[in-house]
């Protein structure tokens, strides 16, 4: 085995019940319905947009967005990543890019948060006005 998959192993091992969670709160609202799509809908890019629509209904798109990226970016940083350096000293340029864009997220946070939010919700705005706007019109 490599030293990551060993590390993984040993993280399941430790903390079953963080990988429950994940799967139950992260994946599991993502999975029903790609099941749900894939089994009723027709067409890819209809199943695609039913298995997006549905899950920022269930979660919410700031959520997902953490879900899906944030929390893996960051276990990965956290507990692999060292694991990698050590095993594997050649990765310290590859990973070098998304180090630096954590880290200088990590230390911007406090302004850029606040700066995004009033960003999110006008986009968000927008996007339901259109939907809604597309479902009166439709019939």
């Amino acid at each position: 085995m490599t030293p990551v998959t060993d590390t993984l192993a040993v993280m399941f091992e430790k903390a079953p019940e963080a990988f429950a969670v994940w799967i139950l709160f992260g994946l599991f609202p993502i999975l029903v319905p790609a099941i749900w799509a894939v089994v009723i809908e027709r067409g890819m890019p209809r199943r695609a947009r039913f298995v997006v629509a549905a899950a920022t209904r269930i979660v919410g798109q700031p959520a997902l967005l953490i879900i899906l990226v944030g929390v893996p970016f960051f276990v990965f940083e956290l507990l692999l990543v060292p694991v990698i350096l050590d095993a594997y000293p050649l990765s310290r340029t590859i990973l070098r890019g998304p180090l630096a864009v954590s880290n200088w997220l990590a230390r911007n946070w406090f302004w850029l948060l606040p700066l995004l939010w009033p960003v999110w919700v006008g986009y968000a705005t927008y996007l339901v006005r259109r939907e809604w706007h597309g479902a009166r019109t439709d019939g």
